[in-house]
């Protein structure tokens, strides 16, 4: 005679309490022999004292016989459950199949075997996960005391009788169901479908899609619960997939994709990784794929940038870091990002990302960009040579596209061990802004102008037309001219609409009429001026001087007025004020 449903759920909860509480596993049965409890619980300790009483007066044989009974019954009505289950699972998993193919038919039976499924993983889950992972010793214990001999049958593959070919398959399905539920029986399979195939949707697809991210977003569904229906749904399209020549699903690729179209959830912490991550230290163990590697000196990369990634030296590779990500979905995502928008930024390489997606393997890099010490001074020296061709090789392949990585990113620009200079975070390409190149150029000079120079002539950087849209506006100003910024771009010798250089226009505009107001008043302050007009006049034409001598263009060369005031003094030959002195 087999139990119930809900007797089964019953003595599973408390198989599962046992498991949790300390000391050597003891369990407790009823004189009628349906349930077993844990010695510790409630009806456990009743039970406990009745066969006490029994055993004082005629042994514990028939504690140990129900014992058996009870345990008995327990595993073979599991097995008839879960046989039954099967052929509702294989129909439910060719239902999804059908609507990741974008057929939608007998709603109603799909509804039903979805709700069979919820109930034997409701009744059933809690307690065969915890053998699944068999964590601790106490479970190992409970199994090997009263799940195991020859009276106990098991499946050859995993000899526990829990344990089934089509278990953890199941299981996993229970992740669809959840967020399904949560997002009010609305799961667009086939959007989805599609894009982890790499086809592109509809309007009506993408407007379906939409929908349900708002919908997810709104309900702060966990990363984690998020991600591992997306796995399972990968899982199901790759089963159901029979064709040899169709294109395997992409679990990274989809994310990246509902990502682009704000599914911010998948970027969320995952609170039980991030705790693990804590505890991590110098002369731990992590495990990549089956391999231990123990952790070094943990690197913090500038105190500046909030790097989500925890980074240690790896002890058993000096040309390799361990890397721990804040959730189970970023390592691999940044990985295929960097593959599909190094935009001329050459990623450190991605040795080996374990298949859980904890840790990874990823190249050391040898120094940040800003920790170079230049050693030229009035003349290019031949030892700056090594970092300097990285610059200079990036900065003309932008010239020969005509893009511009998006907002380089200067605090995770590094050399590699080989002097090849790497960033450590996806970028993308976007139309050519020489300002944004011209600040890369000044930040890796750290402010040399000599260095400067070089990087920004060799790479061809001044030659490119877009520099005289910055020149003309200096023009402008010096003649006191009506032009904006905003009308000369628009000029038909520019035709310039990229708004990041028209803006990098409006602030040189306005950086240069700060400069004259600046020089004019220092310049009234220390010396003798008879004729203020023809200061003014002066002081623009040495500005536009100056500045066509220098290789800057979206920006003034720091001491630039100081330049410019030199200049003035020996061209007007001013006399200081008494005073004063040079």
């Amino acid at each position: 005679m087999t139990l119930s449903p809900q007797q089964l759920s019953a003595n599973l909860q408390e198989l599962y309490y046992e498991a949790h509480v300390g000391g050597q596993p003891e369990l407790v049965p009823s004189l009628f022999s349906n349930h077993v409890y844990s010695s510790g619980s409630g009806f456990g300790r009743f039970w406990k004292v009745i066969y006490a009483v029994i055993g004082f007066f005629f042994g514990h044989g028939l504690k140990n016989e129900r014992l058996k009974t009870v345990l008995m019954k327990v595993v073979q009505s599991y097995q008839q459950f879960q046989k039954e289950i099967e052929p509702v699972f294989k129909r439910y998993q060719t239902l999804i199949g059908e609507r990741c193919e974008g057929y939608e038919s007998r709603t109603d039976l799909y509804k039903n075997l979805r709700w069979q499924i919820h109930h034997w993983n409701d009744r059933t889950m809690p307690f065969v996960k915890l053998i699944l992972k068999r964590k601790t010793a106490k479970v190992e214990q409970l199994i090997r005391t009263y799940f195991s001999g020859e009276n106990i049958e098991a499946p050859e593959e995993s000899g526990n009788p829990f344990i089934f070919p089509s278990t953890k398959e199941i299981a996993s399905y229970q992740r669809l169901i959840d967020l399904e539920e949560l997002s009010e029986d609305f799961y667009p399979y086939y959007p989805l479908a599609k894009l982890a195939m790499e086809k592109p949707l509809t309007k009506t697809e993408e407007q379906e899609l939409g929908d349900w991210i708002e919908r997810v977003e709104s309900l702060e569904v966990k990363q984690k619960k998020l991600r591992r229906s997306l796995e399972a749904l990968i899982h199901n399209i790759s089963a159901m997939n029979s064709s040899p020549v169709a294109k395997e699903p992409s679990l990274v690729l989809l994310e990246i994709e509902l990502l682009k179209r704000g599914l911010n959830t998948l970027t969320k912490e995952d609170p039980k990784h991030i705790e693990w991550r804590k505890t991590l230290k110098k002369g731990d163990t992590v495990p990549i794929n089956g391999t231990p590697y123990t952790l070094g000196e943990e690197i913090r990369y500038l105190k500046s940038t909030p790097n989500q990634n925890l980074v240690f030296l790896c002890r058993e590779r000096e040309d390799a870091v361990v890397v721990i990500g804040k959730n189970l979905s970023t390592l691999e995502i940044r990985r295929q990002l960097q593959r599909d928008v190094s935009s001329g930024l050459v990623p450190p390489t991605w040795i080996e990302i374990g298949e859980d997606g904890k840790a990874a393997l990823q190249e050391r890099m040898l120094k940040h960009i800003s920790q170079i010490e230049w050693k030229s001074s009035h003349e290019l020296k031949q030892a700056d040579n090594p970092f300097l061709r990285p610059f200079i090789g990036l900065i003309r392949f932008m010239v020969q596209i005509e893009k511009t990585p998006k907002n380089i990113p200067f605090e995770y620009l590094y050399f590699s061990r080989d002097c090849i200079l790497k960033c450590i975070k996806p970028t993308q390409l976007v139309p050519f802004d020489y300002g944004s190149l011209e600040l890369l150029a000044l930040y890796a000079s750290k402010k040399n102008q000599v260095i400067f120079n070089t990087i920004v002539t060799k790479s061809s950087l001044f030659q490119y037309g877009q520099r005289r849209f910055f020149e003309d506006i200096i023009s402008t100003f010096e003649q006191e001219g009506n032009l904006s910024p905003k009308a000369i771009a628009s000029l038909s010798t520019h035709m310039i609409t990229n708004s990041s250089v028209i803006d990098r226009g409006e602030a040189l505009s306005e950086s240069v009429r700060t400069l004259f107001k600046r020089i004019e008043k220092k310049i009234h302050l220390r010396y003798q001026v008879e004729d203020p007009d023809a200061l003014k006049k002066a002081i623009r034409r040495h500005i536009r001087i100056r500045y066509n001598a220098e290789k800057a263009r979206s920006f003034f060369f720091p001491k630039f007025s100081k330049r410019v005031m030199n200049q003035i003094q020996g061209d007007l030959r001013l006399q200081l004020k008494e005073g004063f002195s040079f």
